[in-house]
């Protein structure tokens, strides 16, 4: 998170109340276990305040190198095993943490779920919840209003998710969610279709990267009536691939935007040297990264879209969200009773 604003509430509870949950203090944590890279985020919950204290970011990539049967890769699950133990180890300074764990879509969709989750549910010490593509919009969607300005809180908006194995488009206003889609097209998946996915690293032929440009604007085509025929004010991205997008652009003031102009003139480096700047971590650079740049064009052109802010929220921020709910449910029920 860039800002720590407040919550809309603020519980109070008398200090003579006994209840499992600080009535001042919490440490939450919310574990995104997505098709691309996997997530941690801690933040401390004080007197109303959500202040990040610690946050990791791993590429595992579980959508790379799925079998024919849609069994998890052994590679994949060695590289998620070796990213959630050190998940474990951040963890283990805040033991009394409420924890939360999702899976989206590479896991909704594997083969072999079992093997995963007894694998990775003893590292975090929590459950793993498996979430549909609805929950994940709408998760998505509550963290990225909770990051809005509050002026802007009650704009309908467009909200854009580009994960390695789906993409979420919403239109909300307020705390309403009002038309969502989860595609099964994420930048993994894509790039494992067109760009050359597990093979060594060679540079991308412009032929390919239409080809997966094209594909995407097909596919989001089919849905994109339903959305052109209502209006947005605001058009925000939640997704770690238009973050990295950012890092190659030049700096700008606030807030942070990828404009259609933007992603023409990287589209065209990107068509006349076939990679991409050497400041993208390899692991990125070779082929997910521009698979997001020709599904991120596809969704602009599909949807009429100009420019694009880049929000701070996302699922982890809803997740947290959730877990509030519960310690103000909790403190309500353990609130004392005026006769």
């Amino acid at each position: 998170m860039t800002r720590h604003p407040k919550m809309d509430t603020s519980p109070t509870m008398d200090s003579t109340a006994t209840s499992p949950i600080s009535p001042t203090t919490q440490f939450l944590a919310a574990i995104d276990l997505g098709s691309n890279s996997f997530h941690l985020l801690i933040c401390l919950w004080r007197d109303g305040k959500l202040t990040e204290v610690a946050r990791q970011k791993e590429m595992v990539q579980l959508a790379r190198g799925m079998d024919a049967q849609g069994n998890l890769a052994p590679e994949a699950l060695q590289r998620a095993q070796a990213c959630l133990t050190h998940f474990q180890e951040i963890l283990s300074s805040y033991p009394q943490a409420i924890k939360r764990s999702v899976g989206t879509q590479a896991l909704r969709q594997c083969q072999n779920l079992a093997e995963f989750l007894h694998m990775a549910e003893p590292l975090l010490g929590c459950p793993i919840e498996i979430i549909s593509g609805q929950r994940e919009a709408e998760l998505v969607y509550r963290g990225v209003q909770f990051c809005l300005p509050a002026a802007q809180r009650h704009e309908q908006s467009l909200i854009v998710d580009i994960g390695g194995a789906s993409t979420e488009l919403l239109i909300g206003q307020g705390p309403q969610i009002k038309h969502w889609h989860s595609f099964s097209l994420g930048c993994v998946d894509l790039a494992n279709r067109f760009l050359g996915g597990s093979r060594p690293r060679r540079k991308i032929p412009a032929q390919a990267l239409e080809q997966a440009y094209q594909y995407s604007y097909d596919l989001l085509s089919e849905q994109a009536a339903a959305f052109n025929n209502m209006s947005w004010a605001l058009t925000l991205g939640a997704s770690g691939t238009m973050r990295v997008i950012l890092d190659l652009l030049p700096v700008q003031p606030a807030p942070p935007r990828i404009t259609q102009a933007h992603l023409q003139q990287l589209l065209e480096e990107l068509r006349v040297s076939g990679e991409i700047s050497e400041q993208i971590p390899d692991s990125l650079r070779w082929d997910v990264l521009p698979a997001g740049l020709a599904l991120l064009s596809a969704i602009f052109d599909s949807l009429n879209i100009e420019q694009l802010d880049v929000s701070p929220g996302s699922i982890k921020e809803g997740m947290m969200l959730e877990s509030l709910d519960g310690i103000t449910a909790s403190m309500n029920q353990h609130q004392p009773k005026m006769n």
